[in-house]
């Protein structure tokens, strides 16, 4: 008859310790926020970002970010040859409260973009912060 040794509380604690020390650094490189006011400030500017608008059309003309794109999330994978010229770029995402985000973001990486950022707050909390916004 064998017999079943469990590990010391220490050797789980440490070993907790570590799948969360790796499930952190797996989601800081999948998820980049950007502060809003960092994002105002940016825009105009040299250095400004690409701002991906992933709403869907009708969303996008009640109000957007200043000289945002709009490629609603599920034509990302058709339209990511609009993007090729700004592989080297930062980009920045939103939606109006994340969700959509994650999915570009996810989809963006998976191309080879490495520098993209998802907008804090998204739309609502651009809005919130009464950001400034356009519309056609």
């Amino acid at each position: 008859m064998r017999t079943l040794t469990f590990p010391s509380r220490a050797g789980v604690a440490l070993t907790a310790g570590a799948l969360f020390a790796v499930a952190c650094i797996g989601s800081s490189s999948s998820h980049q926020p950007i502060a809003q006011q960092e994002l105002a400030s940016r825009l105009g500017r040299a250095d400004a970002p690409l701002i991906l608008d992933v709403r869907s059309v009708e969303e996008y003309r009640l109000g957007h970010i200043s000289s945002a794109i709009n490629i609603p999330y599920q034509q990302i994978g058709a339209r990511l040859n609009e993007l090729a010229a700004s592989r080297d770029r930062d980009i920045v995402v939103y939606c109006e409260s994340g969700p959509r985000t994650e999915t570009v973001e996810a989809r963006l990486r998976q191309a080879g973009f490495e520098r993209v950022y998802h907008l804090d707050g998204d739309m609502a909390g651009w809005r919130r912060s009464r950001l400034p916004t356009e519309a056609p």
